[in-house]
């Protein structure tokens, strides 16, 4: 209660006559009678309101409208929280606070940037397990994933499933980034440095697909090894996705140039330098593009099978 007297936003004025005193008394008892904890609510159908919150000069819950998501989130969320909790008007208003952030990221489709300032402490003040500050920004776009009239986020248990769910997916997405650091890692260990031609594990196909490298399979894995495994190909140039898409790419160029008497599905479209360079083949790579000996360079590659140039 004298909490309440002491807010800036509760006057002498408002509290001068014993009927104004006893108003803001019952509503902050209202307010602490809710706050049970897991017992049954002794008044189930009597919850604060906005009138309650701004007799006690929680002027932040106060904000929040009657039959709201945030005002609602606010309510359960008192009512499974014990008196000493919410016995300090500065208390509540933290946690009107978090519940306004929480109904106003509802009301969005994406996630905006920046992020609302939102942590995970003021989860845990609210009741929610689980969220860290490493997978805070998966929490907070799974709140505005859900509908945008608050309805998935309007009670505690309501907003812990919804945090399980984001909290699950960021582990399995963790689980994934790490095997497929590890891909990529052995990858570009594989290609060595300018000193080392390669490493002494071969890269697998499944080592390419779980670094998230689309192109590659059985018919040119080894070509691609034999890539990584030159002097003009160094690990620090594989050591990403995009680095070593761009070799598989380019190697698959000069596969398929290499067609024999087929013709070509676009003839325009021939081995560069930079090809050339990304695989490692670094006289080739010294032509000029469009110059008389590239060009040479790319007839007799094309006169040839797949195998020719493997």
């Amino acid at each position: 209660m004298a909490s309440a007297l002491a807010s800036t936003d509760i006057t002498s004025a408002q509290v001068n006559t014993t009927a104004q005193l006893q108003t803001l008394v019952d509503a902050y008892r209202l307010i602490l009678a809710e706050a049970n904890g897991s017992a049954t609510d002794a008044t189930p159908g009597q919850n604060p309101t906005v009138a309650i919150y701004s007799a006690i000069g929680a002027t932040t819950a106060a904000s929040l409208a009657n039959g709201s998501a945030a005002q609602a989130l606010l309510g359960d969320t008192i009512a499974n929280l014990s008196a000493g909790s919410v016995d300090r008007v500065s208390k509540i208003e933290a946690l009107a606070t978090t519940a306004a952030a929480i109904g106003t990221l509802a009301a969005l489709n994406t996630l905006p940037s920046p992020a609302p300032s939102l942590s995970a402490a003021d989860f845990a003040a609210l009741g929610i397990a689980g969220v860290t500050a490493d997978n805070l920004a998966s929490v907070l776009a799974g709140i505005a994933g859900t509908a945008n009239d608050g309805s998935g986020i309007d009670t505690q248990a309501e907003l812990q499933s919804v945090v399980n769910a984001a909290v699950e997916a960021y582990n399995q997405q963790a689980a994934l980034n790490t095997l497929r650091d590890a891909a990529i890692a052995r990858i570009a260990t594989y290609a060595g440095d300018a000193t080392t031609a390669s490493g002494i594990s071969l890269p697998t196909l499944s080592d390419y697909q779980v670094a998230g490298v689309t192109g590659v399979s059985n018919t040119n894995l080894s070509a691609l090894n034999s890539a990584l495994a030159t002097t003009g190909v160094v690990g620090t140039a594989v050591d990403s996705r995009a680095e070593i898409q761009t070799l598989v790419d380019a190697y698959n160029r000069i596969l398929s140039e290499a067609n024999g008497t087929a013709t070509d599905a676009d003839a325009s479209a021939n081995p560069t330098a930079a090809d050339y360079s990304a695989i490692g083949a670094n006289t080739a790579a010294s032509l000029t593009d469009g110059s008389a000996t590239q060009s040479l360079l790319n007839t007799v590659i094309g006169a040839q099978t797949s195998s020719g140039v493997d």
